[in-house]
């Protein structure tokens, strides 16, 4: 990625402005005490100026170094000299050489205010084109101190400080930018928010690189960054284990269950969760998608699926008498789980009603896990507006609340 953002930095580099040669140098230039050119100094530059316009550069520079190379310079002759040597050295590609008459000319502070601002502009993207970042940066950020208001200007700043490998910088004008975009209702851009991200993932700033990587799968979905995502929310210390099975939902509905690995162990958590009706579904896609059945796992693979299957068939036998146990507990758990497993099993009615009959009871031990797996139900569902009133309402510390927040950010993303 880090590559990418340097490429489009080079393609965002503007096509740096030709300043005028002799004739429209000398109208331009501000009046002066003595603001005439003498002919040894004239001659030489209009011989300049002719050569470059016929795109003889070297030989117009070597001009201008004879007319430089006079005695007795008046300060007019001086500027007059290095605005010349400068464009004529942008022109030829010698930015070196342009850099540093362009910045002798605004060391005079004799041009006139937009042609001096136009001036710094172009030191800005002369020390970028250079890979003098650092002093790129400096010219950029006096450009828009001195009033400059070209977007791509102030783009360029924060590339300057990321490639000087000032990340804080960088960090900071990029935070700016899209908070700026936000506020104007558009969507920052995307480059943009990969370079704030590797910026914050150099600076280790974990929250910052979250907070960013929300505006990414919210702005722009794609696998990849929610893959990141999901495993930052997976390997946060302190995520619960009983969790592990609501994450594999997640992951599950969006496809990220992609390995042999991953179809087993969200099978065996559904069967640990007492959701044998999920484990037969992710077997069944298992298979039938050729994950499973196939490798050198084949016989451990089978051998899960007919445990899965007699689970299911205990499941289905023991249905009456789980649920008269599970509406005699005090505590409403069991039956949204109960809700949740006929709702795997295909029966949506009945297993919405159990799972709002359990919620009404209460008396969780766990409150956030009970509204999480019902909004999970109500997603199933496509009942979106309930799902996403539960999942505002999911806190804690132990993972649940970040699993609701994925639920929220897909959500989010799917309506943009």
């Amino acid at each position: 990625m880090i590559l990418r953002i340097a490429q489009r930095a080079a393609r965002a580099a503007r096509p740096l402005r030709l300043l005028p040669l002799l004739a429209a140098a000398c109208l331009a230039a501000p009046a002066m005490a003595d603001d005439s050119l003498r002919p040894e100094v004239g001659r030489h530059l209009q011989q300049a100026a002719e050569l470059a316009q016929k795109g003889h550069a070297k030989e117009a520079l070597a001009q201008i170094a004879e007319a430089d190379a006079v005695a007795g310079k008046n300060a007019f002759e001086s500027l007059t000299i290095e605005r010349m040597r400068g464009s004529v050295a942008q022109s030829a590609g010698d930015y070196a050489t342009a850099a540093k008459s362009f910045e002798t000319v605004v060391a005079t502070g004799k041009l006139p205010a937009a042609e001096q601002l136009k001036t710094i502009e172009a030191l800005g993207g002369l020390y970028y084109r250079l890979q003098q970042y650092a002093k790129s940066a400096t010219w950029v950020a006096r450009y828009a101190k001195e009033g400059g208001t070209d977007s791509a200007m102030k783009a360029l700043l924060a590339q300057d400080y990321y490639l000087a490998g000032d990340y804080a910088g960088a960090a900071h004008e990029l935070q700016a930018e899209a908070a700026a975009s936000e506020a104007a209702g558009k969507v920052p851009a995307e480059d943009r928010l990969q370079m704030l991200l590797a910026c914050q993932k150099a600076l280790k700033d974990s929250t910052g690189y979250v907070r960013t990587m929300e505006q990414l799968v919210s702005h722009y979905p794609k696998k990849e960054y929610w893959s990141d995502f999901v495993q930052r929310v997976e390997t946060r210390p302190g995520f619960a284990d009983r969790l592990q099975i609501d994450l594999y939902r997640f992951k599950n509905a969006h496809g990220f269950i992609s390995q042999e690995p991953q179809v087993m162990e969200m099978a065996q958590l559904a069967l640990q969760a007492g959701f044998p009706s999920l484990g037969k579904q992710v077997m069944d896609q298992g298979f039938s998608s050729g994950l499973l059945g196939r490798g050198t796992q084949a016989e451990r693979e089978k051998r899960l699926a007919r445990l899965v299957d007699e689970r299911l068939a205990a499941a289905r036998a023991e249905a009456d008498r789980n649920l008269a146990e599970a509406r005699d507990n005090r505590d409403g758990t069991l039956l949204i789980n109960l809700g949740m497993q006929r709702v795997d099993a295909g029966d949506a009615k009945q297993g919405v009603a159990l799972a709002e009959e359990g919620f009404k009871k209460g008396n969780f031990r766990h409150p956030d896990d009970a509204r999480l797996r019902l909004a999970e139900i109500y997603i199933e569902q496509k009942q979106d507006a309930k799902a996403v009133a539960l999942l505002k309402s999911v806190g804690g510390s132990d993972g649940a609340a970040d699993v609701a927040h994925l639920w929220l950010l897909q959500a989010h993303s799917a309506a943009h």
